[in-house]
């Protein structure tokens, strides 16, 4: 009598071989079927959806949840303990969700940021003025690449600069797939002491940010502390992390393709579609997009059952042929929009507006005004994260 043994699925999240592609693995799993089941650092079963349609399918499903009080919500680093659904936005469900992003919302617009784009280009010309004066080489992801985002992110918060050798180093760790279980959770709450802080100082006296208005909403009895804490640790992780590593990974493209850096010097409105491409490639936040099905759903073929972990994996979806010729190809000319490295649906990145004009006015200001920047190491020196969940640089020298 012989015995049949199952080997248990493939381990999630994988690093990239190359830190502009898709891990091979992934690629793999995509030409084989648009999702499969993978198992987490837990060791508990979670799927992965792999192809463009399906990705934007299941962002854009409103019975798929983002509730993580539930057993089966897919944690994708070891150690993560949030399980509420009704203190952050990024976890909660319609229709308190609605409530929460309608209240956040408009310091989002478009009209908005507009307004800043002269604060934002007056930190830019600050970072480059103090970059240049600076010893070669630089570190430019800590002295370029963080210095913007952290800066604007502060200021549009409203809570002082000062903090932002904290936050930065936290939050390098809360956004680690590689940290250890205890490493996470003293990151996690070394940051959310320094929020606690911050929100209860403005609760007598709010400054003008977005920190004022949720210390006045806890204030007044809108919300709870804790979904005031909660929102202002997000938009603090967020709103550098993955715009910084966008902006260092985007140099060593447009590096890896001089032509096309030539072209953005002598053609600077084509900026917009830069970045949009970038952003598609980038796909920093890899494993982020956690979700629950509430009930079986189809997936090109595939059934996934209810109540099973389900997870949208940005970079095979965005260079997923099916969706755009030539993938691999850093092509500002072809149409971007459609990637999902900024989300989708109801859940879609609240904070794009800025990003894309902290990264139109940082790369655009920096090409112009140091024209010879380069590397000051071979590419393989350069330092990644390297731990598959947000991906990005941390050392990367250069000169000029």
């Amino acid at each position: 009598m012989t015995s049949t043994v199952t080997s248990a699925p493939p381990a999630f999240p994988l690093v990239r071989e190359d830190p502009l592609l898709p891990p091979a693995d992934y690629v793999a799993w995509r030409e084989e079927a648009p999702a499969r089941q993978v198992t987490l650092q837990d060791g508990s079963m979670a799927w992965v959806v792999l192809r463009h349609a399906e990705v934007r399918q299941v962002l854009e499903d409103p019975t798929i949840s983002r509730d993580p009080s539930v057993p089966y919500f897919p944690k994708v680093r070891a150690g993560q303990t949030f399980n509420r659904n009704d203190v952050l936005l990024n976890h909660m469900d319609p229709p308190l969700h609605g409530r929460f992003r309608k209240m956040l919302a408009p310091w989002f617009t478009l009209k908005r940021i507009s307004a800043l784009r002269g604060e934002i280009q007056a930190t830019v010309d600050e970072t480059i003025d103090r970059l240049l004066t600076l010893e070669k080489p630089v570190n430019f992801h800590r002295e370029f690449s963080l210095v913007i985002p952290s800066k604007v992110i502060c200021r549009f918060l409203g809570i002082d600069y000062e903090h932002h050798h904290d936050f930065e180093r936290l939050s390098a760790v809360a956004t680690s797939a590689s940290a250890t279980p205890e490493e996470f959770g003293a990151a996690v709450k070394e940051l959310m002491g320094i929020v606690a802080s911050i929100v209860d100082e403005q609760v007598d006296n709010p400054g003008d940010g977005i920190v004022g208005v949720l210390a006045t909403k806890y204030k007044n009895g809108e919300i709870t502390r804790e979904q005031a804490l909660s929102h202002v640790h997000v938009l603090i992780v967020g709103g550098h992390e993955t715009t910084a590593h966008t902006i260092s990974q985007g140099m060593l493209l447009l590096w890896r393709n001089p032509d096309v850096l030539e072209r953005l010097r002598e053609h600077p409105e084509d900026w917009v579609k830069a970045i949009n491409e970038m952003l598609r490639i980038h796909s920093v936040a890899d494993g982020t997009m956690t979700r629950v099905t509430t009930a079986e759903i189809d997936l090109g073929g595939v059934t996934v059952p209810a109540n099973q972990g389900i997870i949208p994996v940005m970079t095979p979806a965005n260079f997923d042929p099916r969706a755009w010729e030539n993938p691999t190809k850093f092509d500002i000319d072809r149409e971007t929009t459609n990637h999902v490295s900024l989300g989708g649906g109801i859940h879609s990145c609240l904070g794009q507006n800025l990003a894309r004009a902290e990264l139109e006015l940082a790369f655009e200001t920096l090409v112009r005004r140091v024209p010879t920047l380069e590397l000051a190491v071979p590419e393989e020196e350069v330092v990644f994260t390297r731990d598959g969940f947000v991906y990005g640089v941390r050392d990367m020298p250069v000169t000029w």
